[in-house]
């Protein structure tokens, strides 16, 4: 009979080096919880401050606008208005501490773009970058309020832009189409180096970010993906292996995609079910 025999010592060293990663993983835990803790105490303080100052942006860009006869300086204030009225609400969401909610109506896909693509202008002269919009239908509807819109194409593009910002090819794509499934489908890819894929998932969690401190918080994507959720669709990135393939694909090598399900028109008055007028 073969004897085996075990070491006590080894056993030890191996016990060791377990409970020392889970150590390791322990802490990592905790100290994600005590930045979410330091998170939300500073947020509900600057949120305490933001509010009146905001309200009264938008209280005097009313007033300029109501006032000014220039109309390109009637179309700016309109535009802080706007922007105001934008944060104004995002602040209000912060302050009763309320979930993404599922009920607060559609937006219009290419009027949301547009204005975020004017709020962004600024990066894209920075960046020199080529973007382009394709949006079929035109009258595409989303099932989120135009705040929450906003936020998504704002976090998602901004990321575009710095992912092709080194690049020589710097081109971003942002689509919105209806898929075979009847799902809406917003996509935004870039012609970047690409997301390595041990962190494609990673870059989903909060507070993981691959940017520098000062460009990136490690909260875009995962606000994307949680607004993307409440309203039962979902957010994904995936990485094109091939991005020497010809037609409209050509060169992109990050896609972002954002999966929605369709927006559900109600009847017209007067019709009955399965009549006609």
């Amino acid at each position: 009979m073969r004897e085996t025999r075990r070491d006590p010592g080894s056993v030890d060293e191996a016990c060791a080096d377990e409970l020392s990663l889970e150590v390791e993983r322990l802490r990592g835990m905790l100290l994600q919880a005590a930045k979410l803790a330091e998170l939300g105490t500073r947020v509900a303080a600057l949120v305490h401050e933001m509010n009146q100052p905001l309200v009264a942006i938008k209280a005097f860009a009313q007033m300029i606008g109501a006032q000014c006869e220039d109309e390109a300086t009637s179309r700016r204030a309109v535009f802080i208005e706007q922007q105001a009225g934008v944060l104004v609400s995002l602040v209000d969401r912060i302050r009763t501490h309320t979930r993404m909610d599922t009920k607060e109506g559609t937006a219009h896909l290419g009027d949301v773009a547009s204005r975020v693509v004017e709020l962004l202008d600024h990066l894209l002269r920075r960046a020199g970058v080529d973007l382009v919009i394709e949006i079929e239908p035109e009258s595409l509807i989303l099932p989120l309020d135009e705040v929450q819109l906003q936020q998504v194409l704002v976090n998602l593009l901004t990321n575009a832009f710095d992912a092709v910002e080194e690049q020589e090819d710097r081109r971003v794509r942002l689509a919105g189409s209806e898929t075979a499934n009847k799902e809406i489908l917003l996509t935004v890819s870039d012609t970047g180096v690409g997301i390595p894929e041990d962190l494609r998932e990673r870059v989903l969690d909060p507070f993981f970010t691959t940017k520098d401190p000062e460009r990136g918080t490690g909260l875009g994507l995962p606000i994307c993906k949680e607004i993307a959720n409440a309203h039962g669709g979902d957010l994904t990135i995936r990485r094109c292996e091939e991005p020497s393939l010809g037609g409209k694909d050509k060169g992109y090598r990050t896609v972002v995609e954002v999966r929605l399900p369709s927006v559900v028109e109600p009847p017209a008055e007067g019709l009955e079910k399965g009549g006609t007028l």
